[in-house]
């Protein structure tokens, strides 16, 4: 009699504590491959503030919709090395698909797919997650160690943001 009531208040406190977690803890369980290991799957790696999050698709709670960032890039260990990349993935609500980028944010991104825009002279990248170790900056200053120094973008000419 005793274990049940235990069982009963176990899984009780696992549910309220879970309710606090940040959402990428609680909607994400995985190892994140990081800084230099990380490197050779990606397609992208570098360090911007998001400037614009665009929904694609109506933001409801039982989807997660596509969305577009652009990002002003401040430092690239992979990928074109511009001032400015637009990111296209999905919103992350529960899954280890997308991620839940904020403006005016800083991260550290790792994105796995890169295509060239030959209509609109710029590249967008896609396939970030979670566990790729894309991440708020503010938590990602051992990858950024273990890294070491990147590439600054400077604005060339003729170069027009994404």
């Amino acid at each position: 009699m005793r274990q049940s009531h235990f069982g009963l208040g176990a899984a009780v406190s696992l549910a309220i504590l879970m309710t606090g977690l940040p959402r990428s803890v609680a909607a994400c369980s995985c190892y994140a491959v990081a800084g230099k290991m990380a490197l050779p799957a990606a397609a992208a790696m570098f360090t911007g503030k998001a400037t614009t999050v665009q929904f694609l698709e109506a933001d409801t709670q039982r989807n997660e919709p596509a969305i577009l960032v652009t990002f002003e890039v401040h430092e690239v260990w992979k990928g074109p090395v511009r001032k400015a990349l637009r990111l296209r993935t999905t919103y992350n609500r529960w899954t280890c698909g997308g991620y839940y980028f904020k403006e005016g944010e800083t991260y550290l991104v790792t994105a796995y797919q890169l295509k060239a825009l030959a209509d609109l002279q710029g590249v967008e990248l896609a396939g970030v997650n979670p566990c790729g170790a894309t991440r708020e900056l503010k938590r990602a200053a051992d990858v950024v160690r273990d890294l070491g120094p990147g590439q600054k973008p400077e604005k060339t000419a003729g170069e027009e943001a994404p």
